[in-house]
């Protein structure tokens, strides 16, 4: 997959951050040689880690895959541990309001908390994979499940908007498929969090090249941002 499809971490959080793709890049590059391997390690004394799940685009934590304890559990997919590289890899005020939506087309979240002094959450794994994964598996859609992708990330966006959280990384690789195609938007880790009268947010917390909107160039984040971003995976979907 190219640099540009993929998300560059700000790690520093500030203005001193890098401030090319390749100097971003390099710091990727550091932090991944600092991963830690959690395998078998009990969660929340509920859920065991299992395998690493080894993905090209995982600039900003290790994914692995996970179990609950209770024998009886009706998830037969499993379920996905994501561990942040950084501390304040993800703001905890995002994933409580998350926690707290009850939408079928945004992340169910298990559990949150901190391993190893990192932060981390669980979520159910569906066996489809990313829109990103189905893509280049060489499946299309129709006219009518695109019309119904749409409208279902559409609500996913207006569900966060309504919320105060603009996600800032839109794209294939960050949206999950239910069995029956139904999308969820995943992936916070680079969001943000506005005040009810904000229109727009000035950060420079990390970027995806490829889905940028015009005035993120300038660190100015909004809405219709995400919508922009939106619209070009749409227009990825339909010609892919």
């Amino acid at each position: 997959m190219s640099e540009l499809n993929t998300t560059i971490v700000n790690t520093s959080l500030n203005d001193n951050s890098a401030k090319s793709l390749s100097e971003a890049t390099t710091v990727l590059n550091v932090l991944s040689n600092a991963r830690i391997n959690l395998k078998d390690k009990v969660i929340d004394h509920e859920f065991i880690v299992g395998n690493k799940i080894e993905i090209f685009n995982s600039g900003e934590a290790d994914l692995y895959e996970c179990i609950r304890q209770n024998e009886h559990d009706s998830n037969n997919n499993g379920f996905i541990l994501k561990v942040y590289h950084r501390q304040n890899g993800i703001k905890t005020q995002v994933i409580e309001i998350l926690k707290n939506l009850h939408s079928d087309y945004l992340p169910q979240i298990v559990t949150s908390g901190f391993v190893e002094n990192r932060p981390f959450v669980i979520m159910p794994r569906y066996k489809t994979g990313s829109l990103r994964d189905f893509l280049n598996s060489g499946k299309t859609f129709n006219i009518i499940q695109i019309k119904q992708l749409v409208k279902h990330l559409n609500e996913s966006l207006k569900v966060i908007h309504d919320n105060n959280i603009i996600h800032k990384d839109v794209k294939p690789d960050n949206i999950i498929l239910n069995d029956d195609l139904t999308p969820r938007l995943i992936d916070f880790g680079i969001s943000s969090l506005k005040s009810h009268d904000e229109k727009i947010v000035y950060t420079n917390t990390g970027l995806t090249p490829t889905y940028l909107a015009p005035e993120t160039v300038y660190n100015c984040f909004s809405i219709y941002s995400d919508y922009y971003a939106l619209g070009i995976t749409i227009y990825e979907t339909f010609w892919w």
